[in-house]
């Protein structure tokens, strides 16, 4: 994962950011609060200075005394310049028609206005007019009053550079502190993102080792808030599972020796029953001998005899293939010629029972790696079904199926017998189950066995004449270049 994707990351950036940006609001507003103050500040003394030259200018005013006037102006001025830092730029009087009898104006203050609609509104008002004249003046125009009468006005300009001064340094001195608290913020932030990631670091790694199936394995986190309580939760779940677990462990173990105790007691009842039947016959049979010797029936008794003990082999062999499974010996084989190769061991049993049989075995892609042993006993298997299971002649179907999936291949044996009754389907391919007379019940269970060893699937369905259909499924194994799948 990149790193700046990571939790801590954005953590500490969402910190700073938040910080920073609290820290610039603050400012700004604080530094707005400073300067509304300064400005207030700033009018109220240049208010001041106004009322004082205009109760000063009264006795001039009255007789128009303009020498009496630049007297009272310098001296002012003169005082204010004694203090250091000039503050006062500009003072003019104005006679009781706007006329202007005296004015003067420091050097280096730049020009100013000396007419306009502010000296006409307060020629007309008997307001005190307060504005800015330009950023660094502001301009205060002072009525003169005589007993009511307007006598004259006073108009002076005070500097507004000792605001902007003590705004800078005020600033600067912001800018250091913010800096240094900025930078208190970076460690601060860093320290909480590992004081938050760390934990939940260590909790996403319990969780993984979790998820790879260590169930019970405890994580231990070093915090007592939420994420302290969600690991106690995650321990409490993990041990739950654990103890759920082994619980289905043994229930598993302790049910599969009841189905392996199950399943043998059914073997051994149907290789019982299937023994006894043929031993039965030949004991009774060796009874008559006993009791009436007939030289005449010898042949015959014997016969019997002979018949009885192929049955007991065939019930031996095929529960032997069943129990007792041999190892796959694998080879890349053409499936169409396996089929021919077992229906040519049945053609005897096929034309003495009326079958004509319908090959259709054309694939574009017939090779499979398989054990051509096995699959030809399965297909044996299934066509002698088909033979027993149409005494009066029939037909059988036999096909490869390769276009239905690209890692399978099907083969399929369909008959036109009977079919196989409802309440067997689902027992069909298990031991012993048969619905044939002289039949071991065993034939169906190797044919699953060995189609599973393969990694294949065998199903049965209704054949379209009312006749069984078994479907194989075999996967392909890969390619005959050597690369292949599959067990055994």
């Amino acid at each position: 994962m990149p790193w700046y994707r990571s939790l801590r990351v954005r953590i500490f950036f969402l910190i700073i950011w938040l910080g920073v940006g609290t820290i610039f609001i603050l400012t700004t507003f604080f530094l707005d609060h400073e300067r509304k103050a300064l400005q207030k500040e700033l009018e109220k003394r240049g208010i001041q200075i106004a009322r004082t030259l205009a109760t000063q200018c009264v006795e001039p005013l009255l007789y128009e005394d303009r020498f009496g006037l630049y007297e009272v102006i310098q001296n002012y001025l003169d005082e204010d310049s004694a203090e250091g830092d000039p503050f006062v730029q500009y003072v003019l009087v104005l006679d009781r028609a706007g006329e202007i009898l005296v004015e003067k104006q420091r050097m280096g203050s730049g020009p100013y206005f000396t007419g306009g609609g502010q000296l006409r509104t307060a020629m007309e008002t008997r307001k005190l007019l307060v504005s800015y004249y330009d950023p660094h003046t502001l301009d205060i125009v002072m009525p003169v009053f005589v007993q009511n009468h307007r006598v004259g006005t006073v108009r002076i300009g005070v500097s507004n550079r000792s605001v902007a001064t003590t705004l800078g340094d005020l600033r600067s001195k912001v800018v250091t502190y913010v800096a240094i608290i900025v930078l208190g913020g970076v460690f601060i932030g860093l320290w909480l993102a590992h004081r938050i990631i760390h934990p939940l670091r260590i909790l996403t790694q319990g969780a993984s080792r979790l998820a790879l199936g260590h169930w019970g394995e405890r994580v231990e986190v070093p915090a007592k808030d939420e994420i302290g309580q969600l690991a106690h939760t995650l321990n409490v779940m993990s041990r739950k599972i654990r103890e759920s677990l082994e619980e289905i462990r043994r229930t598993q173990e302790s049910l599969a020796r009841t189905e392996r105790l199950s399943a043998l007691g059914t073997l051994s009842a149907g290789l019982a029953h299937e023994i006894k039947n043929p031993l039965t016959s030949i004991k009774m049979i060796l009874q008559a001998m006993e009791r009436d010797p007939d030289p005449r029936k010898l042949k015959e008794d014997i016969g019997v005899m002979l018949q009885e003990v192929s049955q007991l082999d065939q019930v031996v062999s095929d529960f032997l293939a069943f129990a007792r499974p041999v190892p796959l010996e694998r080879k890349w084989r053409r499936l169409d010629e396996v089929a021919d190769e077992a229906l040519a061991l049945l053609s005897r049993h096929l034309q003495q029972g009326g079958i004509h049989v319908h090959r259709d075995l054309e694939d574009s892609d017939p090779y499979v790696w398989i054990d051509p042993a096995k699959i030809k006993q399965v297909l044996v298997n299934l066509v002698l079904n088909a033979v027993q299971a149409m005494p009066e002649g029939g037909r059988l179907w036999i096909r490869i199926l390769s276009h239905e999936s690209p890692s399978e291949i099907a083969l399929e044996v369909e008959d036109t017998g009977p079919g196989i009754p409802p309440d067997l389907t689902g027992r069909v391919f298990d031991p012993f189950v048969t619905t044939k007379e002289r039949g071991t019940g065993l034939g169906l269970s190797v044919a699953h066995r060995f189609i599973a060893e393969h990694g294949g699937r065998i199903q049965l369905t209704h054949g379209t004449y009312g006749g069984a259909l078994f479907r194989i499924y075999l996967p392909r194994g890969g390619n005959r270049d050597g690369n292949h799948s599959g067990r055994g």
